[in-house]
């Protein structure tokens, strides 16, 4: 299937992008122009929630990219979290010092997830050990 998608439920967006930089030398990745297009709010979606493997702060995302990447999800007011994998630890936080949360997951060893609600544009984060 495609790379880069979004899909609505209720009233929010996803915004799943390809941020696999690493694994595609020749292609600027992510795709920003794709990404300018999909970070965007409107009626029937008022909350964004992006999605990716790669997160910024991670040496395999596309440092020429970093800056550009966290700079537009920072001027985009309804993003309410970025959420990421590949680093195989649960991280929350906001590693630049701007408005936007960006989380990582547990890896399947940890025999831990987080649960999202997202409830009246706010991310209420639940960890279940199982």
């Amino acid at each position: 299937g495609p790379l880069n998608f979004t899909f609505v439920y209720r009233s929010v967006k996803f915004v799943a992008h390809n941020t696999n930089g690493k694994e595609y030398p020749d292609v600027a990745v992510p795709d920003m122009s794709w990404l300018r297009s999909a970070l965007v709010a409107n009626d029937s979606a008022r909350h964004l929630i992006a999605v990716s493997h790669v997160p910024p702060f991670s040496s395999d995302f596309n440092e020429d990219l970093t800056d550009e990447y966290t700079a537009l999800f920072s001027e985009t007011p309804a993003l309410l979290i970025s959420l990421h994998g590949h680093v195989h630890t649960h991280q929350d936080g906001y590693p630049y010092n701007d408005a936007v949360r960006y989380m990582t997951s547990h890896s399947f060893d940890k025999k831990r997830f987080v649960m999202l609600k997202i409830y009246s544009g706010q991310v209420i984060k639940t960890e279940i050990e199982y």
